[in-house]
């Protein structure tokens, strides 16, 4: 009896070794460049002497970047630790620069031909001082627009410390604002997109976008309005295709249905102007055709 409860215990045991997954920390992390940034992989017993570190950027491929083991020597920018029981193994990452943004994965194996286990991953973040652009269609786009949508991009920023609020013509209304991606260049970007009809628009009201930081400090960006005169040409139509999420597909959706009804106006403006061209052209036909008609002849008797 006790030899099978003992069994039974053993297979426990190794069904929830089997189930269990690498623990790490921190989960995620903001820093400056230029500083020395530390995650760690809390492995246990199930390190096999070597733990491996990933690195994934925009749901890419995982690219590995170091392997800490108790004689790896430093690899550039990257080097290791391991604490005295080897239960935890530290990737140290020194001079952080912006495209170290991404989530770090490590991975090991309780033995040599065991199957890799993988962390819940770390997300580093490279913040500095935040840049905001403020986008808007081109006024051509905006006219017969029934509701104009507005874009603030905020880049390199803590996610932890800020929050985006909109002020249009001095009255401070929230918006929808998305989790956050990492930009090509390595920074974490923001996105809140408001919704104004077109009859506030219209009107002259200004709109700008504002970042408060800690509650505290508030960042502005440039106004814009119906009649600011701002310059668009590299705004909307351009950064656009930066947007992911719910804030992309409600943008791309609105100008779907505002394009679809443009063209559909303008079909049928030129559907009644050909009309009316062919109409006049049949008219012209049938004043300067040549009209013919049967001539009847009777033959004089004396000729």
């Amino acid at each position: 009896m006790m030899i099978l409860r003992f069994c039974a215990l053993l297979q426990l045991i190794s069904v929830i070794a089997s189930q269990a997954a690498l623990f790490q920390t921190p989960a995620i992390q903001s820093v400056a460049p230029g500083s020395t940034h530390k995650m760690h992989c809390h492995t246990g017993w199930l390190a096999w002497a070597t733990v491996q570190w990933y690195k994934r950027q925009n749901q890419k491929h995982l690219q590995l970047v170091y392997v800490v083991t108790h004689y790896n020597h430093p690899s550039g920018r990257f080097s290791g630790e391991i604490n005295d029981k080897s239960t935890i193994y530290t990737l140290i990452i020194s001079g952080v620069q912006a495209n170290d943004s991404g989530v770090y994965y490590c991975a090991t194996k309780e033995y040599s031909t065991a199957p890799f286990k993988f962390g819940n991953g770390s997300k580093l973040l490279i913040t500095g001082s935040p840049i905001i652009y403020l986008l808007t269609l081109p006024p051509e786009d905006i006219s017969g627009m029934k509701i104009i949508p507005l874009v603030c991009l905020v880049k390199k920023v803590d996610p932890d410390s800020f929050t985006v609020l909109w002020n249009v013509s001095g009255h401070i209304t929230g918006a929808q604002t998305d989790s956050g991606i990492i930009g090509s260049d390595g920074t974490y970007t923001i996105r809140s997109l408001i919704i104004l009809p077109a009859e506030i628009w219209g009107s002259g009201a200004l709109c700008k976008c504002v970042v408060q930081i800690n509650s505290s400090v508030n960042l502005l960006s440039e106004s814009v309005s119906s009649q600011s005169g701002i310059d668009y040409s590299p705004c909307f139509t351009g950064c656009i295709f930066l947007l992911s999420g719910s804030l992309c597909a409600l943008l791309l959706l609105l100008m779907v249905v505002l394009t679809g009804r443009r063209r559909c106006r303008n079909r049928q403006t030129g559907n009644r102007k050909r009309g009316e061209e062919l109409k006049d052209s049949r008219a012209g036909a049938q004043e300067n055709a040549t009209i013919y008609a049967r001539l009847v002849v009777n033959a004089d008797s004396a000729l």
